[in-house]
């Protein structure tokens, strides 16, 4: 007959393991997610900050200058229409650097629940979060 003692360490022994397959899951659970939303951060900038940016781009080497407000305004309400975007040639409160002035700038769409923007001198994204 088994002593107390040792039922108790058994009992501990299954707890343990038990308790670490559960962390080992949700690591798992948390890396799959983390991937998950990198793919749709991807697919996001490749479907509504590239178009934007590769108008300025296109725009900046034919006309030998960046759009004006009004200009990137009349392109998006055809182009990218119901959907909301902003565009900075200048440096806004907002960024802590820049880029080369009248060279380069920023642009931003809506995500639904924050505004993601891309920067045109690194061509990096940021949430608007970058001071």
């Amino acid at each position: 007959m088994s002593r107390p003692a040792d039922i108790f360490r058994s009992i501990w022994r299954w707890w343990a393991y038990f308790c670490g397959v559960v962390v080992l899951l949700l690591i798992c659970l948390c890396v799959l997610a983390t991937l998950k939303q990198s793919r749709k951060d991807k697919a996001f900038t490749q479907a509504e900050l590239v178009p934007l940016a590769s108008y300025v781009e296109t725009f900046r080497d034919s006309q030998h200058r960046l759009p004006s407000e009004a200009e990137f305004q009349a392109w998006a309400s055809t182009n990218r229409e119901n959907r909301a975007v902003w565009y900075y040639a200048k440096k806004p409160a907002f960024m802590s650097d820049w880029g080369s002035p009248g060279r380069d700038f920023i642009v931003g769409a809506w995500r639904g629940e924050w505004t993601e923007y891309y920067r045109s001198w690194d061509k990096k994204t940021f949430d608007g979060d970058a001071n």
